[in-house]
């Protein structure tokens, strides 16, 4: 009886995050679905083997399946990850954004520094982005490369890290970090 009542207390709390943050989902193109986030909870503690029989029994879809299995198999590595306050917003962007969105939502249950780590990456990381790309590169008289990629990837980091904000600045980082990997 006392179990009943903690989980219908955490489901609760979880359904207030799920109202409140689906609208960051939406903005940015990802999908959450409520009958995935219960199914992730309900069927929490159960072995993977057992998790995909009940859901091939119920006819669960094989994506919501899948989604529901990462949450599962991710649960215990984002308890660990994001208990304390991720300093480096490009640290923090590279954990958050490999989440499944239910898991996400889940997280802000367990307590205010996850909910602060999920709420800055929908809020403010989840959107950003390069103004420049491989075309961009190109245009610049570069030759497509291996390098393209990580040049591009440091960029990212260095724009989510505050130190870039323009599309001079990236311009102009893009330049010295080619010197370099040249």
């Amino acid at each position: 009886m006392k179990t009943d009542a903690e989980f219908i207390k955490q489901l609760r709390k979880i359904l207030k995050y799920y109202g409140e943050l689906k609208d960051f989902y939406k903005k940015n193109g990802k999908e959450i679905k409520k009958g995935r986030l219960l199914f992730a909870l309900l069927l929490r503690g159960i072995k993977p083997g057992e998790i995909k029989r009940w859901c091939f029994e119920m006819k669960v879809r094989k994506k919501d399946l899948n989604i529901i299995l990462e949450t599962y198999n991710k649960w215990n590595e984002v308890k660990k990850n994001l208990k304390n306050a991720v300093k480096r917003n490009s640290t923090l962007y590279y954990m958050v954004s490999r989440i499944p969105p239910e898991l996400q939502v889940i997280a802000c249950s367990w307590g205010s520094v996850y909910y602060k780590n999920i709420k800055k990456y929908l809020a403010v990381l989840s959107g950003l982005h390069l103004e420049i790309n491989g075309e961009t590169l190109k245009d610049m008289g570069y030759q497509p490369s291996e390098k393209f990629r990580d040049v591009l990837g440091k960029l990212f980091e260095m724009k989510l890290d505050g130190k870039i904000s323009s599309r001079e600045d990236e311009i102009y980082n893009l330049k010295k970090l080619m010197k370099v990997l040249s």
